[in-house]
């Protein structure tokens, strides 16, 4: 192999490693998980699927691992880390599995995620919620805005606001193909 080869392998493979938070790339499921991590995985589960944090966050029953271009938070819930919120600045994200939401992420335009969500979204505000659900408690996913009059999503998020209840939740299946 020539020096040249060998030098543009490299940077590829650094590429393909810094690049992303994960390796589904192009998968956000509503409520449910941001490229193959899901809301309640084990801190084990995201360092398989988005390796190691390139720093962490701690205070006292909380964590957030922070990535290149995502964010996980963990809490301390009876003996066990789960992740109950994921976040993503990855402009290759984009939502899917549900219709009306296909598609957007983050770049995409106040405009158009005002349209999809049946005109949620206005000026005014540097985020806001387009779906939610009550699978295993109240799951939100929130798309962030760049400021309040922003037009352009600069994030997007899910997460579980009532991780604090009894009961496990369980695996999401359309999160990882493994599953």
């Amino acid at each position: 192999m020539t020096r040249f080869t060998a030098r543009v392998l490299a940077v590829l493979g650094c590429g393909l490693i810094l690049g992303a938070p994960g390796s589904a790339i192009g998968s956000v499921v509503p409520n449910a998980c941001i490229a193959g991590i899901g809301l309640w995985d084990s801190r084990e589960q995201v360092a398989r699927e988005w390796g190691p944090p390139t720093s962490k966050v701690k205070d006292w029953q909380q964590r957030w691992w922070e990535y290149p271009k995502g964010t996980v938070y963990f809490v301390l819930l009876r003996n066990r880390w789960i992740a109950v919120e994921i976040r993503t600045t990855d402009r290759r994200e984009r939502l899917s599995g549900v219709a009306r939401l296909n598609g957007l992420g983050v770049g995409s335009w106040r405009n158009e995620v005002h349209a999809a969500t049946g005109g949620q979204c206005r000026g005014g505000s540097k985020f806001c919620q387009i779906a939610s659900s009550t699978r295993g408690g109240t799951r939100t996913t929130t798309v962030h805005f760049d400021g309040p009059r922003g037009k352009r999503v600069i994030e997007l998020s899910i997460s579980d606001d009532s991780w604090w209840e009894d009961g496990a939740t369980p695996p999401d299946t359309r999160c990882r193909s493994s599953q």
